[in-house]
């Protein structure tokens, strides 16, 4: 799914339904979230208008003929969408608590220097249920949910002893099945005593932001003359909302770039030093001219 917010200034229930049915040319899925802000879900209309950039694009020069501006933003789920545009934010973590809280909450978290949603969401959900209500764990925790219909997927750490573990630390593996009664989980690896695992969803936005970092040292070493993708079967429309979703990450670094390849069931890449076969992820070969030989004069 991909939701669009829009938050305008303050206006009338009318103007707001009016803006609710103009919009209703873009998708039939509009939502009121009165006083104002809407909220509309666009997936199914992406390729109709040639992506999320393009419907944001004709969606924003629409409201701007017809008198109406609006801060808006696009996230994979609703709730996620609004705290966006009413942060005026790219990234959620940053987003101010003040956009996801109402008053109540707010005094107890300011009282704990909690300002933003990335440090909200650090929070043990207990406790915060506990002093702020259940209804603001589930808002946060939509994502999640959300993410989790994509499959649920394990990480071993490459390296058990390293003290954190971030990015790039763990192999992934899916999860086969669960058996309620013996509280014992079936995952595609070998698992040995003390290793260290972790849970993971399957994220477009994370896994553009992968690659994206993972593209941006490259730009120092000068542009490549080609570029070899091969990408899981997994990945495509499957994960993005649009497609072409990695090919433009890679396009978008190093434009006019030519790249080949093509979809697959399984990959190798390096996690940690070592090779190893993946799913439901993309391998790059970059193509150079061999650097020039420094002579010793």
């Amino acid at each position: 799914m991909l939701w669009v917010a829009l938050r305008f200034s303050p206006l009338t229930a009318e103007s707001l339904e009016r803006i609710a049915a103009w919009a209703c040319q873009f998708t039939p899925k509009v939502s009121l979230e009165p006083p104002r802000e809407l909220l509309m879900e666009v997936a199914g209309s992406l390729r109709r208008f040639g992506g999320s950039q393009g419907l944001l694009e004709k969606l924003l020069a629409g409201l701007a003929a017809t008198g109406f501006e609006a801060a808006h933003a696009a996230a994979p789920t609703a709730r996620a969408a609004l705290w966006l545009a009413r942060g005026g934010r790219r990234v959620l973590e940053e987003v101010p608590v003040e956009a996801a809280c109402g008053e109540e909450a707010l005094e107890l978290l300011r009282g704990i220097g909690v300002r933003n949603l990335g440090e909200l969401l650090a929070l043990p959900r207990e406790g915060l249920a506990r002093r702020c209500g259940q209804a603001l764990v589930d808002d946060l925790d939509e994502e999640d949910r959300d993410l989790l219909q994509n499959g649920l997927f394990i990480g071993r750490a490459i390296d058990s002893k390293k003290e954190s573990l971030g990015r790039g630390d763990f192999l992934v593996r899916g999860v086969m099945g669960v058996d309620g009664n013996s509280g014992s989980i079936a995952i595609g690896d070998t698992i040995v005593a003390g290793e260290r695992v972790q849970f993971h969803l399957r994220d477009a936005r994370t896994a553009r932001e992968d690659l994206e970092m993972m593209l941006s040292p490259q730009s120092l070493f000068g542009a490549p003359s080609g570029a070899l993708l091969f990408s899981c079967n997994g990945r495509g429309t499957r994960l993005y909302d649009e497609p072409d979703g990695d090919i433009s990450a890679i396009t978008g670094c190093f434009r006019g770039l030519d790249v080949a390849g093509f979809f697959c069931a399984g990959e190798i890449g390096p996690i940690g030093g070592k090779n190893f076969l993946h799913g439901h992820t993309a391998s790059l070969a970059l193509i150079r001219s061999p650097a020039p030989e420094r002579k010793n004069s």
